[in-house]
């Protein structure tokens, strides 16, 4: 007997999301199938290169990088839903002209986080968090998005690897989804995901060790320390 596969619509109504956030969500998962073809089709089509460009961050752009936040931007622009938009890719607060006039989330992401890592074939992935925000319509300002931290609603990663993985929580537990390359669709792979309590992995960037609170220099070295350590077990 074939499997019952739940599809990511079919795990939002279960949810009992609210209607604003299964239609994001939703335009979300259209969009990052898109930049999983696009992706996948990048050297052949010549859009794994560099930009003469920087972002935000003061990082050399890769085209895919551009190309990947304007299928952002287009997609959730046309989403009434989606007041506005928060990009890595752009210095700005984007409003949406065309949304709904009570219309109060904002979609912040980094449509390619990890980018570096295209000419590596590394993975590399899409993040995105969505707030809401005090004011509504295409008014929304950057003081409401700022006011809106602690208000997240949902947030998400899609993971472009071997397969395609949608990781999402709307506030309560996290679910995992693979994107079926035969319909296109995210599918449920597993819900309820937890981090185990014990691990012997870490990772972390070395680069900003300089940037680091004391305990958290502290715990990476003793676990860096191994057996000798405190922790008397070895890490990888």
């Amino acid at each position: 007997m074939a499997k019952q596969e739940t599809s990511l619509t079919d795990w939002l109504i279960v949810q009992d999301a609210s209607n604003d956030i299964h239609e994001i969500i939703a335009v979300l998962g259209e969009i990052t199938a898109r930049i999983s073809l696009v992706i996948r089709k990048a050297p052949k089509e010549g859009n794994d290169g560099i930009t003469d460009s920087v972002n935000v961050q003061g990082e050399v752009q890769k085209t895919l990088d551009i190309v990947t936040h304007d299928l952002m931007v287009e997609g959730l622009s046309s989403c009434g839903q989606v007041a506005a938009m928060v990009s890595e890719e752009f210095p700005d607060l984007i409003n949406n002209r065309s949304c709904a006039h009570d219309a109060d989330i904002v979609a912040c992401f980094d449509p390619l986080d990890g980018s570096s890592n295209i000419e590596t074939n590394s993975a590399i992935g899409t993040i995105f968090s969505l707030l809401r925000v005090e004011s509504k319509g295409a008014g929304v300002s950057e003081k409401d998005v700022l006011a809106a931290s602690n208000n997240q609603i949902a947030a998400g990663y899609v993971l472009y690897g071997p397969a395609s993985l949608l990781v999402l929580t709307l506030g309560k537990s996290v679910a995992v989804f693979t994107l079926d390359p035969e319909s296109d669709e995210f599918l449920l792979v597993k819900d309820e995901l937890s981090i185990v309590p014990e691990a012997a992995e870490f990772a972390i960037n070395m680069a900003y060790q300089r940037f680091w609170e004391p305990a958290l220099a502290n715990y990476i070295a003793d676990c860096v320390a191994g057996c000798d350590g405190p922790r008397a077990r070895e890490f990888n």
